[in-house]
């Protein structure tokens, strides 16, 4: 979790915790990581 400090500072942590527990397999993880990794503002369209 150290790749996503705007995520702590912006007190989005737990709405991205939960975004995890609700996928199942790696590859869907993986990407859920690069797209919010490539989009700091808006993680509305996740």
């Amino acid at each position: 979790m150290k790749d996503f400090p705007q995520h702590f500072k912006s007190g989005q942590h737990d709405s991205f915790r939960t975004k995890l527990r609700n996928i199942g397999t790696p590859q869907k993880i993986r990407l859920i990581l690069e797209i919010t990794g490539n989009d700091d503002d808006d993680n509305d369209d996740i």
